[in-house]
């Protein structure tokens, strides 16, 4: 991940610059781009737009002070099996809704996401994520979680989207 912003207005100027980025391509799309296309693992575009909510929900609940395994709405051992058994699991969940409910889905997360955001300090993004989820593994900077459930896992995905796209077997 690139360098971490260290103000919310610099936070905030971030993601909604890589929000913007994604939905530009996600507009530019075909229908059956929309719809039609899979990737190895069996995933949809809309199931690549279900993992980018849940994981916002995730930073959301750390974000007011709960755990990232409430947000996702996982118990704690299905969360403690790692990232991978959690995507699985969510992919499985919400592989049922259509890409517009996904994508209505995503909106509202993101507005929670954000409203979060706003109602931390500069300071708090400094302070660690173990200060807001007890659970975390790792002891980072809260802005880096911030990043790498939001801007960072945007762009990673939008990536990801974009060889999906042109992969003539996808």
């Amino acid at each position: 991940m690139s360098e971490v912003p260290k103000t919310k207005v610099e936070m905030l100027e971030r993601i909604a610059a890589a929000w913007e980025a994604l939905h530009d391509y996600l507009r530019s799309l075909s229908e059956e781009q929309r719809t039609q296309k899979v990737d190895a693992q069996g995933w949809m575009l809309k199931d690549f737009i279900i993992h980018l909510t849940t994981w916002e929900k995730g930073l959301t609940s750390a974000l007011r002070k709960h755990t990232y395994a409430e947000g996702l709405e996982v118990d704690k051992q299905e969360y403690d099996k790692g990232v991978e058994h959690v995507n699985a699991l969510l992919q499985q969940r919400y592989h049922h809704l259509t890409l517009a409910e996904a994508l209505e889905m995503f909106h509202q997360s993101h507005e929670y996401l954000i409203a979060a955001i706003h109602d931390l300090s500069d300071d708090d993004l400094q302070r660690s994520i173990l200060e807001f989820d007890p659970s975390a593994t790792k002891d980072y900077a809260l802005a880096r979680y911030i990043g790498g459930d939001s801007y960072a896992h945007y762009d990673e995905h939008l990536m990801w989207l974009r060889e999906l796209m042109a992969s003539p077997n996808g």
